[in-house]
C-alpha cells in the first residue's frame, strides 16, 4: 500500500487517558533487515510469543502455529511482574504500532507462516495480527475498543485523511470482519454499545458495514436493545436497506417487530425502487400468519413499480432501465419466496387481489403477483383458485385491456420468465364460454407476441393453431381474430411463422366460410407482403385455389371463392399516396384470377352470389388500387344491365308465358313518366326461367346462368362500386332505386289456396327475392341526402312491411317450403328450414258482442301477427261468446325466416333521423300537381327497431352471457357479416348519435297514446 502523508489523527476517550504515557513509549526502529524492532510491552511480548512485525506493508510473520501463539501471549501476560497493569501498556504498544497507515493495514491482513516452522504450523498463512490479538481474552475487550475508535479515521475528509482512497474504503470492512465468528467474546453488552456509538460518528458507508455486522457479533440477549435502536435509524434511506437486512436475522418481540414493520410500511412509498427488494423482503419474512392479510394488503396499496423515476434521474437512460429491470425482478423474486414458503402469504396476495373495488384502482402488481401465484402452485386446487380470480376480475371489467397492455409494456422482460404461466392463463382464457373472458384472452395471446422475443411468439402461435384445431365455433374465431390481427399489425413479425399458420389449411373441412376468409386473408397477407417467408407459400395458395375453383363439390368452391378474392385482395392492395400504381404482372393476375373465379361458377348461382358478396366487401372497404376497382366496376355495370335490368315495353305482360300473371309492381316514379324506355327489374320471368335451367339436366354447356339469387349480391357490389368510382354519389344508379319489378300480380295472393304447389312456392321465392331487393336497396341510399332519394327510401320501406304481410299469407298456403338463400357466406346444411310447427293456428275474429280493437285497421299488420304470438309460436287464446263463429288462420312468424333476408347495415338506421319528407308531382307544364308528405310510420318503426335491436344484442353481448356449443343456437349469429366488421365500440358510437332522434320516436309514441286514452 502506497505511502500517504500522516496528519493529525482524530482523538477519541481513550486517547487522552494514555497521552502521557504514550510519549514515553519506545521508538521503534527499523531493522535493515526489514523485520521491525519494537522495545515496547507490545512488541516484546509478542516477539517472545512468536510474532515477527514486519516493517512497512510486508505481512506478519509468525514462527509458531496461531493457537500456540494465542497461548504463549495470554500466558506472558498473566505471568508478567506488573499484570494486570501489564495489560495497559500493552495496549498503549499497540495504539502506538497501529498509527502508521502500513503498520495498520499489515495488521489487518494475514500473516505469513515462517518457512522453517511451515510443517507445524496449519498452512502458510494465519490469521491476521489483529485478529489473533481478539482471541486473546485477557485483551479482548481493550483491544476491540482500540479498533472500533479507528474508523472515525476513515471519513473521507481531505483535510483530515491518514489512509488513501483505496484504504478509506476496505479498511473498515477489514476492521469489522475481525468481530466475525469469533469463538467467543467476553463482553458483547460493551461490544453492542461501543459499535452503536461509532454509528453516530462514522461515514454512511461505514455506518452500513457496522449495522451489516451486528446481527452476526451481538449476543441473543442485545437483539431487542439494538433492533429498538436500528428503528430510529430507518428514516435515513441511506441507511434503510442495511438496517431491514440486519432486522430480518434478529430474534424480536413480536411487539417490537410489529412497531418496526408499521414504520417500514410508511417508508414504502417513498423508497428507491433499488431498495424495495429488501423491504418488500423484509415485510413478507417478518410477518406472521395472524396479520398477513393486513399487511400484504397495506404493501400492495403503497408498491408501485414503475419504471422509478427517481431512478431514471440518478442515472442515464440504458443503466436506469437496467436497474430498474433488476430492481423489479428482485421485487418479484422477494413476493414468489414468500408466497412459496409461507401459505398465509399467498392467500393473503389472493385476499388483496381479490378486494380491489374498481377497475381504476387495479395496478400491473396485481397481474403479476396473480401469474406469481400461478407459476408456483403445486396444487390444482390453488391454480384453479388463481384462475377462477382472474376470470372474475376479468368478469366484472375490473382487470381491462389498458391494465394488461401497460403492464405488459413495463415489464416485458420480467414477464419473460414466466411466459409459461403467460401462456397458461390465455389459453385458459380464450377457452371460456363468457365472451368478456374469451376476449381477455385475446388480449393476453396478443400482448405477450408483442412483448416477447422469437421463441415465445413461436410458442404463441403454435398455441393459437392449436386452438383453430380444437373444433369448438367460439375458440376457432377467438384464435383466428387475433391472428389476423397480429398480421395485420406486424406482418413481417409474423412472416417467419407462416408455414404455422399455413398448416391450418389441413383443417378446412372443419371451418365455417367465415373462418376460411379469415384464414385466407392473413395467408395472402403473409404471401404477398414482399418477405422470403411469405414468398414460399404463394405458389402452395395458387395451386389451392386452382383446386377448389375446379371442384363442383359447393363446400369446397366456396373455399376456392373466398381465396381467390383475399388474393385478389394482398396482389392489388392500395398504394400510399404517390406510390407507383401496381404492375402490370400484378393487374394481368388479379384480372385472371377473378375471371377463373367467375367462369367456374357461372351454373352455380349460389356460389356467384358468394363471390359477388365477398368482392363487394373489398370493394367497400377500398382496399383495391384504382385501376383494378375501375376494371370491376365497369364489368359489374355491364353485366348488371344485362342480366336484371329490362326496357319497359306495352306488350311485355301481355305477351308473358309465366305461371303468375305478370304485373309491374312497385313504381316510385312519376306516372306520367313510366313509359316505354324505362327500365324495370326483371324478377319473376328470370325466377321462372332460372327453375327451368336449373332442372335441366345438359346445363353445364350453356352460357352463365343467370340467377334471382345473385340480384342483391350484384346490386351491392355495384353500389359500392359506384362510391369508389363518384365519391361516394350515387346519382349514377339513382333509377334502380325507383324503378318498378315485373312481378305477380298482387289479386294472385288472395287466391294463393287455389294456386298449384308450383305457383305458390313460385310466389313465395318471388317474395323473398323481392324483400331482399328492397333490403339492398334501402342498404345502399339511405345514406344519400338528396332530399328525393331519401323519400323514396321511406317508400321502399313501407313497401318491405306490406310485402312481408302477403309473404305471410303465402307462407301460411305452403307448407314445407324452402326459401331461397340470401346469405351465401354459411353452410347450406346449418341453416334449417322452419318446421310446420313454426305456423300455428290462432283465432282471427272475435265474437260480435266481445270487446272491439280501439285502433280500427283494415287488416292486421304483419308485425301484429308476428307480436301476438307466443315465445313457442303459438296465439293466445280469447274468449269468445257462445254461438259465434270461428275463423281459423294460420300466422307465421317471420323472425323463424331471418337466416334468408338479407342484412340490414347499419347506416339504414340513420332514417330514424329523417323528419317529415315532401314529395312534389309536377304536371306537364312543370307546376306542382300534387304534394305528398311522408315520414316513418308505427309499423316501419317497429320494423327497424326490431332489426336495430338484434343487431346490439349481438355485438353488445353481456358480460355475464355464457357461449355455447349447441349447434342448435348457430343460427342466431347468422346475417351479421357486415355487423361484424365493426367493433362493438364503433357499433355502440353510431347507435349513441341515434338516440336523440330515438327519444323523439318515444316522446311522440306517448303522447299519441296519451291522446287516445284521453278519448276513450
Amino acid at each position: 500500500m502506497a505511502k500517504t502523508k500522516t496528519t493529525k489523527r482524530r482523538r477519541t476517550s481513550s486517547d487522552d487517558a494514555t497521552a502521557t504515557k504514550r510519549t514515553r513509549a519506545d521508538v521503534a526502529p527499523v531493522h535493515p533487515g526489514g523485520v521491525l524492532e519494537d522495545h515496547s510491552v507490545f512488541g516484546q511480548l509478542v516477539g517472545r510469543s512468536g510474532l515477527v512485525l514486519t516493517a512497512g506493508n510486508q505481512p506478519n510473520q509468525l514462527a509458531v502455529d496461531q493457537a500456540v501463539f494465542q497461548r504463549n501471549l495470554r500466558l506472558a501476560i498473566k505471568k508478567h511482574q506488573d499484570f494486570p497493569q501489564v495489560v495497559d501498556e500493552f495496549l498503549e504498544g499497540l495504539q502506538a504500532h497501529v498509527e502508521d497507515p502500513d503498520r495498520f493495514s499489515s495488521s489487518l491482513t494475514a500473516t505469513m507462516t515462517a518457512a522453517e516452522c511451515e510443517d507445524s504450523c496449519r498452512g502458510g498463512k494465519q490469521d491476521c495480527l489483529m485478529r489473533l490479538l481478539l482471541g486473546v481474552e485477557i485483551i479482548q475487550p481493550k483491544v476491540m475498543i482500540v479498533l472500533l475508535e479507528k474508523l472515525p479515521e476513515f471519513m473521507g475528509d481531505d483535510d483530515d485523511q491518514m489512509f488513501d482512497s483505496d484504504a478509506t474504503a476496505q479498511i473498515p470492512r477489514l476492521i469489522l470482519n475481525q468481530f466475525r465468528w469469533l469463538d467467543r467474546i467476553v463482553d458483547s453488552k460493551l461490544l453492542c454499545r461501543k459499535m452503536l456509538e461509532m454509528l453516530g460518528i462514522t461515514t454512511v458507508d461505514i455506518q452500513r458495514d457496522i449495522i451489516s455486522c451486528l446481527p452476526e457479533v451481538i449476543d441473543d440477549t442485545e437483539h431487542n436493545n439494538v433492533a429498538t435502536q436500528l428503528k430510529d435509524k430507518l428514516s435515513d434511506r441511506q441507511l434503510m436497506v442495511a438496517v431491514l437486512d440486519a432486522l430480518s436475522n434478529l430474534n424480536v418481540r413480536p411487539e417490537l417487530m410489529t412497531e418496526i414493520r408499521l414504520a417500514v410500511l410508511r417508508k414504502v412509498p417513498g423508497a428507491e425502487l433499488q431498495d424495495l427488494p429488501v423491504v418488500v423482503k423484509f415485510l413478507l419474512q417478518s410477518v406472521s400468519t395472524h396479520d398477513a392479510v393486513e399487511v400484504v394488503r397495506e404493501l400492495r396499496d403503497q408498491l408501485d413499480l414503475t419504471p422509478g423515476l427517481s431512478t431514471e434521474r440518478g442515472a442515464a437512460g440504458g443503466n436506469a432501465a437496467s436497474s430498474s429491470r433488476g430492481s423489479e425482478a428482485l421485487i418479484l423474486d422477494a413476493i414468489r419466496s414468500g408466497i412459496t414458503f409461507q401459505k398465509a402469504i399467498a392467500e393473503a396476495w389472493i385476499k388483496a387481489v381479490e378486494n380491489v373495488p374498481n377497475a381504476a384502482e387495479h395496478k400491473d402488481v396485481d397481474v403479476l403477483v396473480l401469474l406469481l401465484l400461478h407459476s408456483t402452485a403445486v396444487t390444482k386446487t390453488r391454480r384453479r383458485a388463481v384462475e377462477g380470480l382472474l376470470r372474475a376480475k376479468v368478469r366484472s371489467g375490473k382487470f381491462t385491456h389498458d391494465l394488461l397492455r401497460k403492464t405488459f409494456t413495463t415489464h416485458a422482460q420480467i414477464l419473460r420468465e414466466y411466459f409459461q404461466s403467460v401462456l397458461t392463463m390465455a389459453e385458459v382464457l380464450l377457452r371460456s364460454p363468457e365472451p368478456a373472458v374469451e376476449l381477455f384472452g385475446c388480449h393476453v395471446y396478443q400482448e405477450a407476441f408483442r412483448a416477447f422475443d422469437m421463441y415465445c411468439r413461436q410458442e404463441v402461435v403454435g398455441s393459437l393453431v392449436t386452438h383453430i384445431g380444437s373444433g369448438v365455433t367460439s375458440e376457432v374465431d377467438s384464435a383466428l381474430d387475433v391472428l389476423c390481427q397480429l398480421v395485420r399489425d406486424m406482418p413481417s413479425a409474423m412472416a417467419p411463422f407462416s408455414v404455422f399458420i399455413k398448416g391450418v389449411l389441413d383443417y378446412l373441412d372443419n371451418l365455417t366460410v367465415a373462418q376460411i376468409r379469415k384464414l385466407f386473408s392473413m395467408l395472402g397477407t403473409l404471401a404477398f407482403s414482399g418477405t422470403q417467408d411469405g414468398a414460399h407459400i404463394q405458389d402452395d395458395m395458387h395451386i389451392l385455389i386452382r383446386k377448389q375453383l375446379s371442384n363442383t363439390t359447393p363446400k369446397y368452391k366456396r373455399m376456392g371463392v373466398i381465396g381467390a378474392i383475399m388474393v385478389v385482395r394482398s396482389l392489388g392492395a392500395r398504394r400510399e399516396e404517390g406510390a407507383p400504381s401496381i404492375s402490370k404482372d400484378f393487374y394481368d393476375q388479379i384480372t385472371g384470377l377473378l375471371g377463373m373465379v367467375r367462369t367456374s361458377c357461372q351454373h352455380m348461382p349460389d356460389e356467384y352470389a358468394l363471390f359477388m358478396d365477398e368482392l363487394a366487401c373489398v370493394m367497400q372497404n377500398r382496399q383495391l388500387d384504382e385501376k383494378v376497382e375501375a376494371w370491376i366496376s365497369e364489368d359489374v355495370l355491364t353485366d348488371f344491365q344485362d342480366d336484371y335490368v329490362v326496357d319497359v315495353e306495352a306488350d311485355r305482360i301481355s305477351q308473358s308465358s309465366t305461371s303468375l300473371p305478370l304485373d309491374l309492381c312497385y313504381n316510385l316514379e312519376d306516372g306520367d313518366e313510366l313509359e316505354e324506355g324505362n327500365i324495370a327489374v326483371n324478377l319473376l320471368p328470370l325466377l321462372e326461367a332460372a327453375g327451368e335451367m336449373k332442372g335441366s339436366p345438359a346445363r353445364k354447356g350453356r352460357k352463365r346462368l343467370v340467377s334471382p339469387a345473385c340480384l342483391a349480391p350484384h346490386f351491392r357490389l355495384l353500389r359500392y362500386c359506384q362510391q369508389a368510382q363518384c365519391g361516394g354519389d350515387l346519382e349514377g344508379i339513382d333509377a334502380l332505386l325507383g324503378c318498378p319489378m315485373y312481378l305477380f300480380k298482387e289479386e294472385a295472393v288472395e287466391k294463393v289456396e287455389s294456386l298449384s304447389v308450383h305457383e305458390k312456392e313460385l310466389m313465395c321465392a318471388a317474395l323473398f327475392h323481392t324483400l331482399n331487393w328492397f333490403r339492398e336497396v334501402i342498404n345502399g341510399f339511405s345514406s344519400q341526402s338528396d332530399p328525393e332519394m331519401r323519400g323514396k327510401v321511406l317508400v321502399r320501406l313501407q313497401n318491405i312491411t306490406h310485402v312481408q304481410g302477403l309473404l305471410n299469407t303465402c307462407l301460411a298456403a305452403t307448407p314445407g317450403f324452402v326459401p331461397p338463400r340470401a346469405i351465401f357466406d354459411c353452410e347450406v346444411e346449418t341453416i334449417s328450414v322452419p318446421a310446420a310447427g313454426a305456423a300455428r293456428k290462432g283465432r282471427k275474429k272475435a265474437a260480435k258482442g266481445g270487446k272491439k280493437s280501439p285502433v280500427g285497421e283494415k287488416s292486421p299488420d304483419p308485425n301484429d301477427t308476428i307480436s301476438t304470438a307466443t315465445q313457442d309460436g303459438t296465439q293466445p287464446e280469447k274468449d269468445s261468446t257462445e254461438g259465434d263463429k270461428e275463423e281459423k288462420q294460420t300466422i307465421v312468424n317471420l323472425e323463424h325466416y331471418r337466416a334468408f333476408f338479407r342484412e340490414l347495415d347499419l347506416e339504414v338506421f340513420s332514417i330514424l333521423k329523417c323528419g317529415m319528407v315532401s314529395k312534389s308531382v309536377l304536371d306537364t307544364e312543370m307546376h306542382t300537381k300534387e304534394t305528398t308528405v311522408l315520414e316513418l310510420q308505427p309499423t316501419e318503426l317497429l320494423f327497424l327497431l326490431k332489426d336495430l335491436n338484434r343487431k346490439l344484442e349481438h355485438v353488445l353481448i353481456a358480460t355475464a352471457k355464457r357461449k355455447t356449443f349447441l349447434k342448435t343456437k348457430s343460427e342466431r349469429n347468422y346475417g351479421f357479416s357486415h355487423l361484424d366488421q365493426y367493433t362493438a365500440q364503433e357499433v355502440a358510437e353510431q347507435v349513441v348519435q341515434l338516440l336523440p332522434a330515438l327519444c323523439d320516436h318515444l316522446e311522440s309514441t306517448c303522447t299519441y297514446f296519451q291522446e287516445w286514452v284521453y278519448w276513450q
